[in-house]
């Protein structure tokens, strides 16, 4: 007699259906496991952000209210800053226009870009370098476009950004950092020397046509104060300025009291930040040259704040 064994086992439909469950099931953990990495990054990315711009934020609150708010009106008639325009109609009317708009040019300057594209859109007036003079320090700061794989423009062309002219040590001119490019300094420069210095050569009314070098040997103090480097240029930091603004200062009628309105646009260089057609944003991926990945790492916020002077 003879007994017939049966023999369980998966028919090929039933394994194929096991594979492609087991398949789905991998690829949702992996993009579960990939989501959350970049969640996570961007989230660290949004924190630094943060965190940085308010560090920022807390030093030009501190400059300023250190500063003092009668020296802002008083470098409209500074000799330093006007004698070199010949006859006297001319220098009063370049303190008319100083005291007209509360000596705005002396506290705040900016360069726009010329020929400026983004992801091969043409931009205008796109701010690429400028300087807050709060009377005490200084900031000075170069766009984070000249990092940026994704913006050309001409400057960015030719090498010119914002850079410090002042006698060294030695007693020669020098740059500081020798020419090297930064992002964002604070420099002791008590007399407003680096805003002055771009009030030599023009009228009070500033042209775009300034040029990229702050030369504080030109106004007579050429010794440079203390240098703190805020977004320091190396591998560890992602950061940089995109815009700076400082509104006409509002000043009393004895200009024993200032009050400053500055907003600035703090993002970082990787993914292509983007803040001139759809507010402070990253380029989308499908935008970017370097797509998903990159655009992962990208993060940006405004910053605006208002501080006061008083007395001094």
């Amino acid at each position: 007699m003879s007994i017939k064994r049966s023999r369980d086992g998966f028919t090929l439909i039933e394994l194929s259906l096991s594979m492609l469950f087991i398949a789905v099931l991998s690829i949702s953990i992996v993009l579960i496991i990939v989501n959350t990495i970049s969640a996570y990054q961007r989230g660290l990315m949004l924190n630094k952000v943060n965190s940085t711009g308010t560090n920022i934020a807390d030093e030009m609150r501190v400059a300023v209210q250190s500063s003092s708010a009668r020296s802002l009106l008083a470098s409209c008639s500074a000799n330093k800053y006007v004698n070199n325009l010949g006859d006297s109609d001319s220098q009063q009317l370049q303190i008319d226009a100083c005291y007209a708009d509360n000596a705005h040019n002396y506290a705040y300057i900016v360069k726009y870009a010329t020929g400026f594209t983004l992801g091969g859109v043409s931009y205008n007036n796109v701010p690429i370098y400028g300087a807050f003079c709060t009377g005490t320090y200084t900031f000075l700061w170069n766009s984070g476009y000249y990092d940026s794989d994704e913006a050309m423009f001409n400057e960015k062309r030719s090498n010119e950004w914002a850079k410090i002219s002042y006698i060294g040590p030695s007693g020669g001119v020098e740059n500081w950092a020798g020419g090297k490019r930064f992002r964002l300094i604070m420099v002791q420069d008590n007399n407003r020397n680096i805003c002055a210095s771009k009030m030599r050569d023009n009228t009070y009314a500033l042209s775009n046509n300034i040029s990229n070098t702050f030369d504080i040997t030109a106004i007579g103090s050429g010794t440079l104060g203390e240098v703190v480097d805020l977004l320091p240029t190396d591998s560890s930091n992602d950061l940089a300025l995109y815009d700076l603004d400082v509104a006409i200062p509002s000043i009393n009628a004895a200009g024993d009291n200032v009050f400053y309105a500055v907003s600035f646009i703090l993002g970082t260089i990787s993914g292509g930040v983007n803040i001139l057609s759809n507010g402070n944003s990253c380029v989308a991926p499908n935008e970017s040259s370097t797509g998903l990945t990159y655009n992962n790492y990208c993060a940006i916020n405004k910053f605006t704040f208002s501080v006061q002077v008083n007395g001094g």
